[in-house]
């Protein structure tokens, strides 16, 4: 009988992680303050202990099936180690946290994210603001923000900790559509707004009419003003108020897709910003969204 005692190395994992959520081992190496060569030796000492092969090499690099089973593992054995260290660690006592992100990210990824940051951080403060993207990726840069959720119409910045797709569509209210004789109302965020931006600019390329009937900073002003029939808006698929219709067909212009980066200052405060992007990146899960309301 073999008594050898197996145990998993938790800097594999955290290794590992880094690469499957910056999409490339350079990028997982920068995030880790080590070279290249040292984090591919790592995942491969990871897949010899697993026998498996666990990251696709590819652009960007991605979990394999086996991959996506020890990832769960390793989010959850690691959160479990910072949360056992900070129990003891007193100098936690007081640390601030600064937090960005755009009002509707707020209200789609919050509520399960911070419940859950809340029982594992109890000293810490947060300092949550809300803002256009374009704001918030510059107070990151200025070392305003630890943390930040922000949309980019190009690449995004390689302080990403985690990237993914959004799809934006229109919401309106049910009987509200498109004319070839009106304008359109719209209800925009300001004038910097990765929506207002491209709802313009794809209302010109169809050749449809529109005026700005509201112009609000707030998410909640600007459900309320599609709900009364004030106008229509755009928002990410997925942060849609599920009271709202969502539209993507004809009449309506494709509104196309636009890339979300979950963002930590490397000098902002790392164990406490860890655990809390894990938690925000669990509450993009599928299993974790509520479904939309589409038209028929």
């Amino acid at each position: 009988m073999d008594d050898t005692v197996r145990h998993v190395d938790l800097d594999l994992l955290r290794t590992f992680q880094a690469v499957v959520e910056t999409g490339s081992f350079a990028s997982a190496a920068e995030q880790l303050g080590c070279t290249q060569p040292a984090v591919s030796l790592q995942v491969k000492r990871l897949e010899t202990l697993f026998g498996q092969t666990l990251i696709e090499r590819a652009r960007p690099a991605r979990a394999t099936e086996p991959g996506q089973t020890v990832l769960g593992y390793a989010r959850r054995m690691l959160r479990l180690n910072d949360e056992l260290l900070g129990r003891f660690d007193n100098a936690r006592e007081g640390v601030v946290l600064r937090v960005g992100i755009p009002n509707d990210f707020s209200v789609a990824m919050l509520p399960s994210a911070l419940s859950r940051f809340a029982a594992s951080e109890p000293g810490v403060i947060l300092d949550l603001q809300s803002d256009l993207s374009a704001g918030l990726l510059e107070g990151l840069r200025t070392g305003q923000f630890d943390l930040v959720v922000a949309m980019t119409t190009e690449r995004v910045s390689d302080l990403a900790v985690k990237t993914w797709t959004e799809r934006l569509v229109w919401i309106a209210a049910p009987d509200q559509k498109p004319a070839a004789d009106r304008p359109l109302p719209l209800i925009c965020y300001p004038e910097g707004c990765v929506y207002r931006a491209r709802m313009l600019k794809r209302l010109a390329e169809d050749g449809l009419p529109w005026r700005i009937a509201m112009t609000s900073s707030s998410f909640t002003s600007i459900v309320s003003a599609v709900e009364s029939g004030l106008g229509v808006s755009t928002f990410a698929e997925s942060t849609a108020p599920e009271q709202l219709v969502v539209e993507r067909r004809k009449p309506w212009p494709d509104l196309g897709t636009v890339s979300v980066g979950l963002y930590r200052h490397p000098d902002g405060a790392n164990g406490a910003g860890q655990r809390l992007a894990d938690y925000l990146m669990e509450s993009l899960e599928v299993g974790d969204r509520k479904p939309r309301r589409r038209a028929e």
